[in-house]
């Protein structure tokens, strides 16, 4: 039976839970010691109530109070005792949670505050002492793993829309250096800094993370400034003049001009880009006022499914039109380590065949082109891809079928540059990122070297107290300060009873 209060005052309360023994002692050594005959002295009444519940021990987890406080644990003479009582009620209950894998039953309190270093703080008291390392029982480290697990599988590492709980899965986190946790929690930071910066708990986020989340978060900011005011005019030097090269053994230079009807496809299509997302962003000109993170995913998504339509998977055929389309578009992203991708092209009829040099019907044109697409790709009912496929059908009409290869591979242009320019605000966020929707902030920090904890000093020691990060030890030294001293300035953070801060 579990009282969630003091053994002296549960003559006025009754026990809150009816848990396993058994699965308690599995747990931790502390319950072990708490279920001896040592601690379980009962009165009458207590055994009456045992005996009534069919069951055998008692426990008690009275609310977290300040030691000089001697009155009732559980009193509400004030609003703010009462806040308080609660946030202390809610992280026992989620404490026995986590010990019998149910879900939590609270993440934020009523006004916005964290409950997870509440959470946190008794599993250091109850699970991860030091009575985790004695013989038989699971270590520290596979302890913290099961509760990273925990932690994920019931998505209390969300940090959506709780930008409190975002503060303390950093914290916590870096404390325990749980990786996964971490990028997620600093990629969502990185995203919304700003916000961060300008609460009060954000001075318990350490040193070194602080610096790192302000660096990701201005190149964020450069680098989506550079995408926008590429998507104003959709206008990519991906079809400049290429620089001659010199040729081997000659003082003569060799330049490959890029063919006009390359040009004049990109431009009309360029254009229809334009007009179709006039219309589905309901904007009376081009380009709109702002550029949402929602514009510019539905933009990614738009442009990939084309691409997943027009891609040639193993180009069969590489005649001196397809090298140059591949220089042109390696020319223009030089960031990737491999080969250009290349269209999928409409096929000629023969070369003695009169259907070669004919004017396509809308019929004729429509059969060839949709041989020139990948089956079941395109996303589904895309949109964006239906209105391209129309757009593609009306221009071959009543032209050779030439026309339309050589506008095809003008199209992938456009196509290519856009998702290039897409690439460094939205397809380069962290694969193993989670929690992606639902936000308007950008989640596109990069990642690499992010982890405090593997900076090392030059001795070759890892350095800890270097980057902020507490030992055990240190941070039960820092509880009984009661001052702090805060390298920002007059911000104060709120004082919060926590291995954590």
């Amino acid at each position: 039976m579990i009282y969630l209060c003091s053994k002296s005052e549960s003559r006025r309360y009754a026990p809150s839970f009816k848990l396993s023994g058994s699965t308690l002692c599995r747990k931790s050594e502390f319950f072990t010691s708490a279920l001896s005959e040592r601690w379980q002295e009962h009165n009458a009444s207590h055994r009456r109530l045992l005996a009534k519940e069919n069951a055998k021990y008692i426990l008690y987890f009275p609310p977290w109070d300040d030691p000089s406080e001697e009155a009732d644990t559980r009193r509400l003479d004030s609003e703010s005792r009462l806040h308080y009582l609660l946030n202390q009620l809610v992280a026992t209950c989620n404490f026995f949670a986590y010990l019998f894998g149910r879900h939590p039953i609270c993440l934020e309190d009523s006004l916005g505050a964290s409950m997870l270093s509440d959470f946190m703080d008794r599993m250091e008291m109850y699970v991860l002492g030091p009575n985790t390392d004695i013989r038989a029982r699971p270590t520290r480290e596979q302890t913290l793993s099961e509760i990273e697990t925990w932690v994920r599988s019931k998505a209390i590492d969300d940090p959506r829309n709780a930008p409190h709980r975002l503060i303390d899965t950093l914290v916590i986190s870096e404390r325990y250096r749980w990786t996964d946790i971490y990028k997620e929690a600093f990629t969502h930071g990185a995203g919304r800094y700003d916000l961060l910066y300008s609460l009060q708990d954000f001075t318990f986020v350490s040193p070194a993370t602080r610096q790192l989340l302000e660096r990701a978060h201005f190149s964020i900011k450069a680098r989506v400034q550079t995408t926008v005011d590429s998507l104003r005019t959709f206008t990519f030097p991906i079809l400049s003049n290429l620089r001659p090269q010199r040729a081997r053994r000659s003082s003569r230079t060799v330049a490959m001009d890029i063919p006009r009807a390359w040009r004049r496809a990109y431009e009309k299509f360029r254009a229809w880009v334009i007009q179709y997302y006039t219309a589905i962003f309901r904007v009376k000109s081009w380009p709109p006022a702002h550029f949402s993170r929602g514009m510019i995913l539905m933009l990614q998504n738009d442009f990939q499914a084309l691409y997943e339509l027009l891609v040639d998977e193993s180009p069969d055929r590489m005649d001196s039109y397809r090298r140059l389309l591949s220089r042109v578009l390696t020319n223009f992203d030089s960031s990737s380590n491999r080969a250009a991708a290349l269209p999928r092209l409409p096929s000629l009829p023969p070369v003695d065949s009169p259907l070669r040099d004919r004017r396509q019907s809308r019929e004729a044109i429509s059969v060839v082109l949709l041989d020139s697409y990948n089956i079941g790709a395109g996303g589904g009912n895309n949109k964006f891809v239906e209105a391209f496929k129309e757009f593609e059908r009306s221009y071959g009409t009543g032209k050779i079928v030439t026309k339309s290869i050589e506008a095809r591979e003008g199209r992938w242009c456009l196509v290519y540059a856009v998702l290039s320019t897409l690439k460094g605000v939205v397809v380069d966020e962290w694969e193993g990122l989670r929690y992606r929707w639902g936000v308007e902030y950008w989640l596109c920090a990069e990642l690499p070297g992010v982890l405090p904890w593997l900076y090392r000093r030059g001795s070759g020691e890892r350095s800890n107290s270097a980057f902020g990060i507490e030992s055990r030890t240190e941070c039960a030294l820092t509880m009984q300060t009661t001052t702090t001293t805060m390298e920002d300035g007059d911000r104060t953070p709120t004082n919060r009873r926590s291995i954590f801060g």
